[in-house]
């Protein structure tokens, strides 16, 4: 189990993270849900390393 917890900074810092998909089930998701309940989930743009938009939208958790 791996968790992150980040702030916002002054500015021009960085944050490189990792996605992972979640198997597109109605289990699987509900069971994702369940273990990260304490978040707000919200619809993110993700970038490559080298300022790219990926393809597809992922979603981020926000603390609440």
């Amino acid at each position: 189990m791996s968790s992150l917890s980040v702030e916002p900074c002054a500015g021009g810092e960085a944050l490189v993270v990792s996605l992972f998909e979640v198997p597109k089930t109605r289990a699987a998701v509900a069971a994702w849900l369940d273990r990260e309940h304490e978040f707000r989930f919200l619809a993110a743009q993700p970038y490559a390393p080298d300022g790219q938009p990926e393809r597809r939208l992922a979603v981020r958790g926000d603390g609440r």
